[in-house]
């Protein structure tokens, strides 16, 4: 699979968004699309 940090990470943090609002909450969520955009336009 031949993909860029940045994709990489981007797909795996939305992955991980969606799990964080079913188990855990919106406010985690809400913190979790935060973090995404932050560490996706970072790399």
């Amino acid at each position: 699979l031949h993909c860029s940090a940045s994709t990489f990470t981007t797909v795996a943090n939305y992955a991980l968004l969606v799990l964080g609002f079913i188990f855990l909450g919106k406010s985690v969520g809400v913190r979790t699309v935060y973090a995404t955009i932050v560490m996706s336009v970072l790399l």
